[in-house]
């Protein structure tokens, strides 16, 4: 199944700049506002988000308050002095929730915030309510010529994701369901071992960087359990530029993929769909 990225026709709803250097919340946030019909424009420092500001109009900025450069309240500082921002609404997203956060993020120029964890259904109202655009709906996925979507009552399989990241859990999810998976979470290689024994995924994918564990471990355990070792695995990293001795070293292990963020979800797709043909 081939899929055409949201995004790629013109711009017709809200344009949206994302400063942010969480690439999980990056890559959710992009994917529920292009899927909605919004345009984006992302950076992943206080800096380059300053200079796209700079440089072009935006109908609302969503920025992250912690960044590797400039934290958020100087960012707003920055943009509510000028004339084009006076007025533009400067949105902060955070996971801030200590007594006085909204007062200290008012008084620093956001126009209002938006709290993390993403919630995927409540995301989009919220920055169009910002952007004082009307609700909109879905945008279809553009099936390429040669290929048709699955029946709604056709299952494609049971896919499961080992994630601690919430973000990058839904981001997997709102992929891979609306091409007819049924997506499992894990947030702990001892809870993927046991649910995949018990659910029987036709695919695993998992995050290399978990907290105080390792995608490689997970891949390991996989292949040596008697019960799952025929299961393919997709491993996913956020690393900047993976050695290319780790990626053979994790695809000699027997990972069927090797993911490296940021990635669009038509990757995915393609990832997942190569990795089941392959294995029969």
């Amino acid at each position: 199944m081939g899929i055409i990225p949201h995004g790629t026709e013109k711009p017709m709803g809200a344009k949206v700049l994302i400063i942010e250097d969480n690439v999980s919340n990056l890559e959710l946030m992009t994917y529920l506002l292009t899927a909605f019909g919004h345009w984006v424009s992302k950076a992943e420092t206080g800096r380059a988000g300053l200079e796209a500001a700079q440089s072009d109009s935006f109908d609302v900025v969503l920025c992250d308050i912690h960044l590797p450069d400039i934290n958020g309240d100087e960012i707003a500082r920055q943009l509510k002095a000028s004339a084009r921002w006076r007025s533009a609404p400067l949105i902060a997203v955070t996971a801030l929730a200590m007594l006085g956060d909204r007062e200290r993020l008012l008084a620093a120029g956001f126009d209002g915030y938006i709290s993390k964890p993403i919630d995927p259904e409540g995301f989009v109202p919220q920055v169009e309510k910002f952007a004082k655009r009307l609700p909109s709906l879905p945008k279809q996925a553009v099936m390429t010529p040669d290929q048709e979507p699955p029946p709604a009552d056709v299952s494609q399989g049971t896919v499961m994701v080992l994630d601690d990241s919430q973000q990058a859990r839904y981001f997997l999810r709102f992929v891979l369901e609306p091409s007819g998976y049924r997506v499992e979470e894990a947030t702990t290689i001892a809870e993927a071992i046991s649910l995949g024994r018990k659910v029987a995924p036709r695919l695993m994918i998992s995050d290399m960087n978990l907290t105080n564990e390792d995608g490689e471990q997970f891949l390991a355990q996989v292949k040596q359990d008697q019960q799952l070792r025929d299961i393919p695995v997709i491993l996913i990293t956020s690393s900047d530029k993976p050695s290319q001795q780790k990626i053979e070293r994790v695809k000699e292990a027997g990972a069927k993929a090797f993911l490296i963020r940021p990635f669009a979800p038509e990757d995915v797709l393609r990832a997942v769909e190569s990795a089941l043909s392959e294995n029969g």
